[in-house]
């Protein structure tokens, strides 16, 4: 969920969530994520429409998980539209659970 009136929310969410690369990412980009989302008025919720595990390594220390989504994006003017994306997550194992390290969408 994004949300323009409540931009840290957001961004601590997902910081709870990633791990290696994707958390140093989402930590180096957050102050002009959170500009970007107040400046655009936007929200937005998502829903996962389903998942898979692609594959797991031998010591089940990570795994690679397709995941698709339904997007419901609302700006502040006009009309809610509703985007189907398709992600690829590389999830690693961490002491705290599972989290994601990559994250790239599906492009064909």
């Amino acid at each position: 969920t994004l949300d323009y009136r409540q931009p840290k929310a957001a961004s601590a969410a997902w910081k709870e969530v990633a791990t290696g690369d994707l958390y140093r990412s989402l930590v180096a980009g957050r102050a002009d994520y959170e500009q970007l989302v107040t400046t655009g008025k936007v929200i937005s919720t998502a829903t996962a429409t389903g998942a898979a595990v692609q594959s797991l390594t031998d010591d089940d220390r990570s795994a690679v998980v397709l995941v698709g989504l339904d997007v419901t994006v609302t700006p502040a003017q006009g009309q809610a539209s509703v985007e189907h994306e398709r992600l690829v997550l590389t999830m690693r194992h961490t002491r705290d659970g599972w989290k994601a390290s990559a994250m790239q969408p599906v492009t064909s």
